[in-house]
């Protein structure tokens, strides 16, 4: 059990926080009650492209040319090539008025 420092009115507080890390086998139960329902299989690539979706239209928003957004891109060396590759590609999509 984790113990946080709440800041209150009169000083902190300490309180009880429960905290069920992602390796706990409680933890798909907790999220399906949190979400009400199960988690769809496809939730990470579901965000993957979202994400993707998000950057390549802020880049649009920003005005940004193709040649501009990849070398933005290229400026991340830690983020996955194939990550790139999908903003670039949702970047080109939104610009056309594929995604809006």
């Amino acid at each position: 059990m984790n113990r946080s420092i709440v800041p209150g009115a009169a000083g902190p507080t300490r309180m009880e926080m429960h905290q069920i890390d992602r390796s706990d086998s409680r933890y798909p139960d907790v999220l399906t009650a949190r979400l009400g329902t199960a988690a769809p299989a496809g939730v990470a690539a579901g965000r993957a492209r979202l994400r993707a979706e998000l950057d390549g239209l802020v880049a649009v928003l920003y005005g940004l040319t193709d040649s501009e957004f990849a070398h933005v891109l290229s400026t991340f060396p830690l983020v996955p090539d194939a990550v790139k590759a999908s903003a670039q590609t949702a970047f080109r999509d939104a610009a056309e008025g594929r995604i809006h």
